[in-house]
């Protein structure tokens, strides 16, 4: 119904956390249930923890300091592992959650327009996102580029590009490179349209982002291409229709945001010819 946002980085700020606490305390919240990462520290939760208190909250769901049992075999997926920090707490939850994301009508017929002004009707369009803000994550743009020059010459598909802002430096150089068979909507779209747009295409090509999980919870199916920084399984698209690409490494896990030493080796030994494979399958 209604949502504050409550930024960790910002607790030591006064104003901040008092202008926080108020407006938690206006609304008589009692009740809360904590759905942190896993990697949350044992400071991050004790900080979390007398901060709801504090705010008049009597119930803390899921916040646990030793969550063994929450967290659960490893490789669950991240959406397991939630809703079962659910289930520990007592809150019956579907077996098979099915994200609902319906477009509005202002949504669909802006990204009407986009379909109509680049005429990609009956075209095979793939949503391709090369970006992540983790460089651990990123595949390459010279990969992207030969990977989307096959796309176009074997398989005739229409790419389109999507990202955030940070991203149109790269994806104005592959757009360049693809020419009139590719459009770049890259920082150009809200999240509802990027839905409505997925939701649109052939499938989704693309690193582990927000777009990926995107594409996936509006049911279009995804190549993923994966680093071997956080456990196999936990962040993959949502659902068995897709083809997630991953290396096993000797130093899978690593949870390294870039990687200077080993230059990206798991990410870095996914080939072209393997992802066009994958894509083969969907087009």
């Amino acid at each position: 119904d209604d949502y504050l946002v409550y930024n960790p980085k910002q607790i030591f700020s006064p104003r901040t956390i008092l202008n926080l606490r108020k407006q938690i305390a206006l609304r008589r919240i009692r009740t809360a249930v904590y759905l942190a990462p896993r990697h949350r520290g044992l400071f991050q939760k004790t900080r979390d923890y007398f901060f709801f208190k504090s705010c008049g909250i009597q119930s803390i769901h899921g916040l646990r300091f030793l969550d063994g049992r929450i967290k659960g075999p490893s490789g669950r997926h991240e959406v397991e592992r939630l809703l079962n920090v659910l289930r520990i707490e007592g809150f019956q939850v579907d077996v098979d959650p099915v994200y609902d994301l319906p477009a509005t009508k202002e949504v669909q017929s802006k990204v009407d327009e986009t379909w109509a002004r680049e005429r990609l009707d009956g075209k095979k369009v793939v949503a391709v996102s090369p970006g992540s803000k983790m460089p651990v994550k990123r595949w390459g743009v010279e990969n992207y580029r030969s990977a989307g020059m096959k796309l176009i010459d074997d398989f005739n598909a229409h790419l389109l590009l999507l990202g955030g802002s940070e991203d149109r430096e790269m994806a104005e150089e592959l757009a360049n490179t693809w020419g009139n068979r590719c459009t770049n909507l890259t920082g150009r779209t809200s999240y509802m349209e990027s839905a409505e747009i997925l939701r649109r295409c052939a499938f989704y090509l693309g690193n582990d982002s927000g777009a990926m999980h995107l594409a996936a919870a509006v049911g279009t199916r995804c190549v993923a291409i994966f680093s071997a920084r956080d456990a196999a399984g936990a962040w993959n698209p949502y659902g068995t229709r897709h083809t997630v690409l991953r290396k096993r490494v000797e130093c899978e896990g690593c949870m390294l945001t870039d990687c200077v030493e080993r230059r990206m080796k798991c990410i870095a030994d996914i080939s072209v010819d393997e992802v066009i494979e994958a894509c083969g399958k969907y087009l």
